[in-house]
């Protein structure tokens, strides 16, 4: 039997070199990172495994037992691909794909779809930090880059068939951050009728769904929110730290449960 704690750090960006130490030297087998911190933990890592290198971003975080270096890695992709593949089908393909956010978890997303889905895809980033998605790699190939109001007047689509929205961003995730409920009803309304809509964010509350899930159920679009992919996620961190398999479906059971 595997013994540990799992707990939640609240960590200022101030302190992030200073707190990755201090978990270094007080015996840390590795943590977690979430938004808005996956691309500004990277500095004070002493390395990266190849996943998080060419995502550049990092979500997890194992340290040595010996050495004590500390390790970057991203679950983020295979967790997103896992987790579609098994809403929406291995063989899916996509005429569009839009992906709302510029951050870490869309640049893992964007490297999933590159290496899985409809590669010749055009692959549209709605963002409102326009800058910040125009300083992505160029080995992430072309990106059609869009202002989030200028979607909003105007969505650009190459082409007519099926689409995969994705929310890479935290809109929705919490109460304090939250717009009113029609932003998100007027994004959804902007999608075409054969879309898929893929909401990161997830509800602590099981009994209740995303502002993205709730506006696409109310056009009839298939959806999902990142319930499974938190599982998917919580089960390569778990094997990256303790070199143990765990079971997706358990993690996601305690999750609901909890």
């Amino acid at each position: 039997m595997l013994e540990g704690e799992y707990e939640l750090l609240d960590v200022a960006e101030d302190d992030l070199a200073v707190t990755v130490k201090r978990l270094k030297a007080e015996g840390y087998a590795g943590f977690n990172v979430t938004i808005p911190y996956k691309e500004k933990i990277i500095p004070y890592l002493d390395d990266l495994n190849s996943n998080a290198e060419y995502t550049g971003a990092v979500n997890t975080v194992k340290i040595d037992e010996e050495t004590r270096l500390a390790i970057g890695f991203n679950t983020d992709a295979p967790a997103f691909l896992n987790s579609l593949i098994k809403y929406a089908g291995e063989y899916a393909y996509y005429d569009n794909i839009i992906i709302l956010g510029s951050g870490g978890a869309a640049k893992a997303c964007r490297c999933a779809i590159k290496s899985k889905l409809a590669i010749d895809a055009p692959i549209h980033i709605v963002t409102r930090n326009t800058e910040q998605a125009k300083k992505w790699p160029e080995r992430f190939g072309p990106l059609e880059i869009t202002e989030l109001s200028e979607f909003l007047k105007k969505p650009p689509f190459a082409k007519k068939g099926s689409t995969l929205f994705v929310n890479a961003s935290p809109l929705g995730q919490s109460k304090e951050n939250t717009p009113e409920l029609v932003f998100f009803d007027r994004v959804v309304s902007k999608l075409p009728a054969n879309t898929f809509v893929f909401d990161m964010v997830y509800s602590k509350d099981d009994k209740k769904k995303t502002p993205f899930v709730s506006a696409a159920e109310k056009l009839g679009l298939n959806s999902c929110d990142g319930k499974l992919m938190l599982a998917f996620q919580a089960a390569d961190s778990f094997k990256i730290w303790t070199g143990a398999q765990a079971d997706p479906d358990i993690m996601i059971g305690r999750f609901e449960s909890s």
